[in-house]
């Protein structure tokens, strides 16, 4: 395989994690992000909807700064889009666009780090002990974060030979299936009984 190729195939591997995160993503807002959606949860099933908040929320932090961690870890490369702009950066062909995108979606990993570090990846006594909220941010921060991931992609997507692919938009599975029914519930829940 040459050289190329293996950018273009690794760079492919990214993207297919890059596409999971969105589909997370894409999830928690159409479970979490309309507030009459959390009432009925709030009626249906309180403490499970609650943890589930927390726990895509969790992994959205997890799988965020994994994308953006550093292109090597111990001697092993990461699958990352620091990776990538160290590859190509090496055979000469990156871009101002990538390496500015990089730059705002390292500032967006600065802003999840303390959150990842001390309450999702490890277990920091003063941070859960003293429940510091960390990492939060709003959405419009989270929208910008991931405009910039999708961009990132196309720019080294064009520049390995794989073209841009757009992904941030990805539906999210069958989770309007879930909502509908947990709606069709609570209606029928409300009809006073025959």
């Amino acid at each position: 395989m040459t050289e190329k190729k293996k950018l273009t195939s690794e760079f492919e591997a990214f993207r297919r994690e890059c596409v999971d995160l969105a589909i997370l993503i894409n999830t928690f807002d159409a479970l979490f992000t309309e507030e009459s959606q959390k009432e009925s949860y709030a009626d249906i099933a309180p403490t499970f909807f609650a943890d589930l908040n927390l726990w895509l929320i969790n992994l959205y932090y997890l799988g965020a700064f994994r994308l953006l961690d550093k292109d090597k870890t111990i001697g092993r490369s990461n699958l990352t889009a620091n990776y990538f702009v160290d590859r190509l950066r090496t055979i000469r062909n990156s871009t101002e666009e990538i390496e500015t995108l990089l730059a705002r979606l390292n500032c967006y990993k600065k802003s999840i780090q303390l959150a990842r570090h001390r309450v999702v990846a490890h277990a920091d006594l003063e941070a859960i002990t003293r429940e510091q909220e960390l990492g939060a941010h709003d959405q419009s921060c989270a929208l910008l974060f991931r405009r910039d991931l999708q961009d990132f992609c196309d720019a080294v997507g064009r520049q390995v030979g794989s073209g841009p692919s757009e992904f941030i938009n990805i539906p999210p599975g069958d989770v309007w299936n879930l909502i509908m029914a947990l709606r069709e519930y609570k209606k029928m829940k409300a009809k006073p009984s025959d």
